[in-house]
């Protein structure tokens, strides 16, 4: 079974997105934490990984207007082919990668578009068979430069559907994934509470190729949840639906 870091819930409620960084490398063992973490946490095997490199950011994000002076990155990488899948796996395996990052005391940002993907592929040597889905900067913002915007979320009322009571391992749940990033900071889920599970779903059924990178948003989403499930004493696993607007469910064990 998947062993997730506990230590990583705290931080759903402490961390802060970066997009301006010191011009200062990693140090040697961050860099090496990093490292063993993308080699050890693969989830989904070989389907979906982090990597991590100590340099070529500015190469990464150059005109991108978003990020300035990020040395190194992580890249969430999947499947070649953009399904709903895919988008899921990466979104989950980046943003434990990004947890584990600030609890080693590192800034992030989740970014999704407006990077050099074709940059990332020839830094890391990546093969035709897998995307970059997204990467992250990777180091210390600078002073006073945190987004503090981002934490702004609706009231999990807004986000549960229907009036099953909640035990209490699933309102801990719900609520590290009410504080989940997305896209814009949009929240493309929903929440129907079971006796004994949790789907998730999304607020409306693709209709476009661009309607399908929520999908990217619910596998954020579903780590959270996890976690928060987990601080409440509760594992589980996820049984993947992936059609209309339901995505997956939560399955106490």
């Amino acid at each position: 079974m998947l062993m997730l870091n506990v230590d990583w819930y705290e931080i759903l409620f402490q961390r802060h997105s970066f997009r301006r960084f010191q011009k200062r490398d990693l140090s040697d063992y961050e860099y090496n934490e990093m490292r063993k973490f993308s080699v050890t946490f693969k989830p989904f095997g070989e389907a979906a990984r982090v990597r991590v490199l100590p340099g070529g950011g500015e190469a990464v994000f150059k005109g991108s207007g978003s990020v300035k002076d990020a040395r190194a990155y992580m890249a969430f990488i999947s499947g070649s082919q953009v399904t709903p899948l895919n988008l899921l796996r990466a979104g989950y395996s980046g943003e434990a990668a990004i947890l584990e990052a600030v609890r080693l005391g590192l800034d992030t940002c989740w970014i999704g578009a407006h990077f050099r993907s074709g940059k990332v592929a020839e830094q890391m040597g990546l093969d035709p068979g897998v995307k970059v889905y997204g990467v992250s900067p990777l180091g210390h913002g600078q002073p006073g430069m945190k987004n503090v915007s981002g934490h702004k979320r609706l009231e999990i009322e807004s986000l549960t559907v229907g009036t099953q009571q909640q035990e209490l391992w699933q309102a801990s749940a719900l609520e590290a994934a009410r504080l989940a990033p997305s896209d814009r900071n949009r929240q493309p889920w929903r929440f129907v509470v079971g006796a004994d599970s949790i789907l998730l779903r999304l607020d409306a059924a693709p209709k476009t190729r661009l309607d399908y990178w929520k999908y990217m948003d619910c596998g954020i989403v579903m780590l959270h949840l996890e976690l928060g499930a987990l601080r409440a004493g509760k594992r589980g696993e996820w049984q993947y639906i992936l059609k209309g607007c339901d995505a997956a469910r939560f399955v106490v064990l």
